[in-house]
């Protein structure tokens, strides 16, 4: 019986060759092959079967770089509008002060106490909930371990006008004064300029800058931590170095300053 020969379906490798890139062995193998072998079947169907794989498997990376790109994108956005950053504000703060929200981090111990050592008043001031009207950018305890022998040279009045540099006085405005500053407030205003207790006490007129850059908030170019709190009139937002210095403003600036206060409130 004169043997009969088989040739490959020209439907199945017209389909099979448009997986680039195994098109070009599939078409290799059916004209030089055998056709009517059992090795050019075998191995017409692990290309194959190796072409399915490599396309699931692409398909499945190209989803997950896509998840990841959204995901991604999405935490900037959440960070850039203030929400990736945590406002803790149980009963709108009430009744709390600054010292008592700083004592329950049980991590701005050593704020606490050179405040009491050194400015006294301060201390006072931020102990009541009714004073405590201001926004506090207070270093941690681990900050303050690597000034520890900087501290040490430096003169009470020095460390004072330093621990002042981290408190602002209420934000004002010829109507009134903001609400409390939260880091939602920082994100939509992006750049603000805050005054001192130092720039007050001393009349230097030295001030803070805030910063919401992408997904970092900073004062004076200080990385703010992702959680904040909230007092009675005002808030706490913890950082994780000291701020040494602040530029004093030229006698320009301090004068344009004083005349809109004077004229606004």
């Amino acid at each position: 019986m004169p043997q009969q020969t088989v040739s490959p379906n020209p439907k199945r490798i017209v389909v099979l060759a448009n997986f680039w890139p195994f098109g070009a062995i599939l078409q290799t193998l059916s004209s030089s092959g055998h056709p009517g072998s059992g090795i050019t079947k075998f191995l017409l169907g692990f290309v194959f079967l190796f072409s399915v794989a490599f396309l699931v498997s692409a398909c499945g990376e190209g989803n997950q770089l896509v998840d990841q790109r959204n995901q991604t994108q999405e935490q900037v956005e959440e960070q850039m509008n203030g929400e990736a950053y945590e406002f803790v504000c149980e009963n709108n703060g009430l009744g709390l002060s600054i010292v008592d929200v700083l004592q329950a981090t049980g991590e701005h111990n050593t704020f606490l106490t050179l405040l009491s050592q050194y400015d006294p008043e301060g201390f006072a001031i931020l102990s009541d909930a009714e004073l405590s009207d201001k926004t506090v950018w207070a270093p941690t305890d681990a900050a303050f371990s690597e000034i520890r022998s900087a501290l040490t040279s430096l003169s009470d009045e020095d460390i004072k006008a330093i621990l002042g540099f981290h408190i602002t006085p209420p934000r004002r405005t010829p109507e009134g004064s903001y609400p409390i500053i939260t880091p939602q407030f920082l994100a939509e205003e992006v750049k603000l300029v805050h005054q001192t207790r130092t720039g007050i006490l001393t009349g230097s007129d030295q001030r803070v800058r805030t910063s919401a850059s992408g997904a970092v908030y900073t004062v004076e170019e200080v990385p703010i931590s992702t959680t904040a709190w909230c007092t009675q009139t005002g808030s706490v937002f913890s950082i994780s170095r000291v701020i040494m210095s602040v530029p004093t403003p030229s006698l320009m600036e301090r004068f344009f300053n004083n005349l809109i206060y004077r004229l606004f409130f």
